[in-house]
């Protein structure tokens, strides 16, 4: 948070205020770092991803939305056994919800994805997730919203 306060960490803009909502707005920032407030946003969203996923076969067969949509997994790469080991309550309430996620070596990794062999950096352990799909969300919004002014005829 200091970092972030002092205008030091890149991924965060903020502007300290001497403004009422601006310092209530932080308090909720801060609550919601918590472990119970993490855990409870995060099953949150993956509930809605899971509904989400649900709907898109019938949505894109009905609409024919080009969104360059591939079910190709997404891998998830640590440098260290430790920082995976880290990550495995996050892991634990994925499976919970039916989400698969398997956690490969390096050397199983590279055999589903064959650029991993030259990637310079460290590969301890990588999560695998085969189901998930990726999209240009852009595209796929701008396609709802066409869909939307077209007429629908019977």
């Amino acid at each position: 948070m200091p970092a972030i306060l002092l205008g030091r960490d890149p991924a965060f803009n903020v502007r300290m205020q001497a403004d009422p909502e601006f310092f209530l707005w932080g308090l909720r920032f801060v609550a919601n770092a918590l472990q119970a407030a993490f855990r409870a946003n995060t099953r949150a969203l993956l509930e809605l991803a899971a509904v989400s996923k649900s709907w898109l076969p019938e949505v894109m067969a009905d609409t024919g939305i080009a969104f360059d949509h591939a079910s190709s997994g997404k891998m998830i790469l640590h440098e260290s056994v430790a920082a995976c080991d880290a990550a495995a309550d996050l892991r634990a309430l994925k499976a919970s919800l039916g989400i698969t996620q398997h956690v490969l070596d390096r050397a199983d990794a590279t055999a589903i994805e064959p650029a991993l062999a030259s990637y310079p950096n460290d590969i301890a352990r990588v999560v695998w997730s085969p189901d998930d799909a990726a999209g240009r969300p852009d595209a796929f919004c701008h396609g709802l919203v066409e869909q939307m002014r077209v007429p629908v005829t019977a």
